[in-house]
């Protein structure tokens, strides 16, 4: 073999050495393009995927306001409706009217009030006029009774401001023929007359002695009443913030009296329930300290339920076992005449008004006329 063909040789393996390292190097430089191609692919993929994942929005939303709510009509709005039903005869409208006013009397105000005295009222005129002609033993007038029962705990026993509602009852009973509660109302009704005749003359009497002594004349600071001003006394301090002297029975009463004043009675009772087991601890179950709570208990059971009754329209709540009670204790404790049984005596009257047992009513009526003249003579003397 002659040297150039040597030579040739060498070069061609050189050549073919040289081609087959630029080729390993073609392929791992393939290789790494391809994951390098294969790492973005996934990195890109990544990406995607993540732009498609939802991301909370910062934009803020303005929603819609809501459409305005009309405002509950007023028990002032509801009365003047009933009023103008009742003006054209459409006295069903009237009725729902005045009921509805009642309840929204209820939420704004209690049923402790004259207002609330005069709404029942309206309801009941409503009623008779236009239920006067249909077969009586259907009728009632139970809101008169409720509404004297009323006037006769904000008012007192005494005021002619009973009158006009006295006189719608016993209207009723004449037309029903309920002779002997009507009879029983003419009577209490006279005597009423002629006691508030007798406070009109004494203070005409007034009158003229200071101006006969060239005095200054007396000025009527209350309207004219013939109740003696120291039974007035003893009736607001039964409804004055309790002070028995034990915390723990005052807070729990003066609790009831708040939530009596803002018209939640259940709250009320239970505040007022508390109160006395606490007394009654405290203080003995015979104590003359429980007297002012078992009133408030026996008055609130009394409006809370007003408007329960049974088909004879009498109160299925009977406030009166709390009012006893209470009766009983003044009287263990200061004997038959004492004044502080006036705003119990009160209570129980409007309470057996409201049930229609007038002639149980009168009977409490004449122990408080009784007190009362005693103070009158101690008070003119």
């Amino acid at each position: 073999m002659n040297l150039a063909v040597v030579l040739l040789l060498a070069a061609l393996g050189i050549a073919i050495a040289a081609f087959q390292i630029t080729g390993r190097r073609r392929r791992a430089a393939r290789k790494a393009a391809e994951e390098k191609m294969r790492a973005r692919a996934a990195a890109d993929h990544i990406g995607v995927s993540e732009t498609l994942i939802p991301v909370p929005s910062t934009r803020v939303s303005v929603e819609a306001p809501p459409a305005p709510t009309k405002p509950k009509p007023t028990a002032a709005e509801l009365i003047a409706e009933g009023d103008e039903f009742k003006r054209q005869g459409q006295y069903d409208e009237a009725i729902e009217a005045y009921e509805s006013a009642a309840e929204a009397m209820t939420a704004e105000s209690g049923r402790e009030s004259m207002a609330f005295a005069d709404l029942l009222i309206k309801t009941e005129d409503a009623y008779f006029a236009r239920d006067n002609q249909d077969d009586t033993d259907e009728l009632n007038c139970d809101n008169y009774l409720r509404a004297l029962s009323i006037y006769e705990h904000c008012s007192g026993v005494f005021t002619p401001k009973l009158f006009p509602v006295i006189d719608r009852v016993i209207s009723f009973y004449l037309l029903v023929g309920k002779l002997s509660e009507a009879d029983s109302l003419m009577r209490r009704r006279q005597m009423l007359q002629a006691r508030n005749d007798q406070a009109a003359r004494e203070w005409q009497q007034k009158l003229a002695a200071a101006e006969q002594a060239g005095e200054p004349q007396p000025k009527l600071t209350r309207s004219l009443t013939i109740t003696a001003p120291a039974i007035l006394d003893a009736h607001r301090a039964m409804r004055s913030e309790l002070a028995t002297g034990n915390k723990e029975v005052d807070q729990a009463a003066n609790d009831g009296d708040i939530a009596r004043s803002e018209n939640d009675y259940d709250a009320a009772i239970e505040h007022y329930q508390s109160a006395l087991e606490t007394a009654q601890e405290a203080f003995g179950r015979d104590a003359v300290q429980l007297v002012p709570i078992l009133v408030r208990l026996g008055e609130v059971y009394h409006v809370r339920d007003i408007f329960d009754s049974n088909d004879e329209g009498e109160p299925y709540t009977d406030p009166a076992d709390h009012l006893n009670l209470a009766l009983s204790l003044l009287v263990r404790d200061g004997g038959p005449e004492d004044i502080r049984m006036v705003p119990v005596l009160i209570d129980l009257v409007a309470y057996w008004d409201q049930a229609g047992d007038h002639y149980k009513a009168d009977r409490y009526l004449s122990m408080i006329d009784s007190i009362n003249e005693k103070q009158r003579r101690i008070a003119n003397s």
